[in-house]
């Protein structure tokens, strides 16, 4: 009889904890700005000794907000390649590329951080603008959102977005999801690493106790969003390697300088070279020797013969050419040619020389830093479909909210209908 009692109680229990899971879980598309960074290099680990991944929140069609890349270990952009990827809701152990599942990859070509950025005190400076070298295509599971900087928050619950694996389970994979964090006022103790003004810190929702996920969920999340009513007003920061509470958040309307400052390209301008400071992909060094080798050769080659041209013609002048020729040729093994050590015939063939070899380096690596592409594409995304899609990403937010209350009221039902069942099978067998 004791099992016939306990078995509709278990089935209980089992079926509202896989609702319970089922229901933190984020659907394609629900959140089209999220996604994460990642190295392409697999051996480049983060301060845990696990693969480098960060979280990231697209809030333009070639602009990134995440976290700091640089935790004490070393800056290792723009030395490896950095990749964006949006359109996830899974990520494997190996970060395989799903194509088949609108999945877009984006490689990173600039990083715009805090101008007083210290990798020693990261925590205070958890903020990293990340550009790609082509947009997103923005498509039903793919589009920006603009955080908010001026509102204040009003909602004490709001939630989170993390990559993380359900039951501890090491062999699967991680999932998107969305957890519940309590704001808490800034008089309560946020720990040490808390700085009043440009955080804000939370703990566990109690929602959080119904679903089965990691315990180190925070690994490789850090720069994912913090939503409120469904707006992005803050980035997580998770500064130790255990998870613990109470959990730190930039808050993004500190940053808003920042931001704009970065994603308009005016750090180096008075206005903004006190806010922030970036890094760029460039060529390859071994490429611009390529290129300054081939340069000086090919300017060579146009002196040796300016220089038997002349010989032909005024053996005098020629003499003089051709120590003035040796001269500059001997200048050119320590610098590249000038445009100021050439005659004006010179300087023709120079520039002429010049253009064939940025033609040549344009065929041979598409990707080099593209100072034309970000004059093109800087109209490439116009305010009214911005708003567009603003629009459309905070409806989607809020219409996932309206789902998930939904579904737990529904789940609420559903278990007071299994407890019922229970208490009614127990009565009957308590009497027979």
């Amino acid at each position: 009889m004791k099992i016939c009692v306990l078995f509709p109680l278990c089935l209980v229990t089992y079926l509202t904890g896989s609702a319970a899971d089922s229901d933190n879980e984020v659907k394609r598309g629900i959140f089209p700005f999220m996604g994460f960074i990642f190295y392409q290099d697999m051996s480049v680990v983060d301060e845990t000794g696990k693969r480098f991944r960060r979280s990231a929140v697209l809030i333009q069609p070639s602009w990134l907000i995440s976290s700091s890349l640089d935790r004490g270990e070393g800056q290792v952009f723009p030395h490896k390649t950095l990749i964006a990827r949006l359109g996830s809701i899974s990520i494997d152990s190996n970060f395989n590329f799903n194509e088949d599942e609108e999945e877009q990859e984006r490689e990173v070509i600039q990083i715009v951080q805090p101008y007083n950025f210290n990798s020693t005190q990261w925590s205070f400076y958890d903020v990293t603008l990340l550009k790609t070298l082509f947009p997103f295509n923005i498509t039903s599971v793919i589009s920006p959102i603009t955080p908010n900087y001026k509102g204040e928050i009003t909602q004490t619950s709001c939630k989170i977005l993390v990559y993380a694996r359900r039951f501890n389970n090491i062999s699967e994979d991680s999932i998107l999801m969305q957890l519940t964090v309590e704001l808490l006022r800034p008089s309560i103790d946020c720990g040490a690493n808390y700085q009043q003004g440009t955080m804000i810190c939370g703990a566990d929702g109690e929602d959080n106790k119904n679903f089965n996920y990691e315990t180190d969920f925070c690994q490789g999340n850090s720069g994912g969003p913090l939503l409120c009513e469904g707006e992005v007003v803050a980035l997580q920061t998770y500064v130790n390697e255990y998870c613990k509470q109470p959990y730190l958040f930039q808050n993004l309307q500190s940053w808003e300088k920042f931001v704009n400052c970065g994603i308009e390209e005016h750090c180096e301008e008075e206005m903004c070279n006190t806010t922030c400071s970036t890094i760029n992909k460039d060529t390859p060094v071994n490429e611009i020797n390529a290129a300054t080798s081939d340069m000086a050769t090919i300017v060579m080659d146009a002196k040796l013969e300016t220089e038997r041209t002349t010989t032909s013609t005024t053996p005098s002048i020629a003499t003089e050419s051709t120590r003035e020729t040796k001269k500059i040729l001997k200048e050119s093994d320590a610098v590249p040619p000038t445009l100021t050590a050439a005659t004006a015939d010179q300087t023709t063939v120079i520039i002429l020389t010049e253009n064939a070899v940025v033609n040549r380096l344009d065929e041979e690596r598409a990707t080099t830093w593209p100072s034309k592409i970000r004059e093109n594409t800087k109209g490439y995304h116009h305010r009214g479909d911005s708003d567009t899609m603003e629009r459309n990403t905070n409806v989607e937010a809020q219409q996932q909210m309206v789902l998930t209350k939904v579904s737990e009221a529904g789940r609420q039902i559903q278990l007071s209908r299994y407890l019922l069942f229970s208490f009614f099978m127990l009565i009957f067998f308590v009497a027979h």
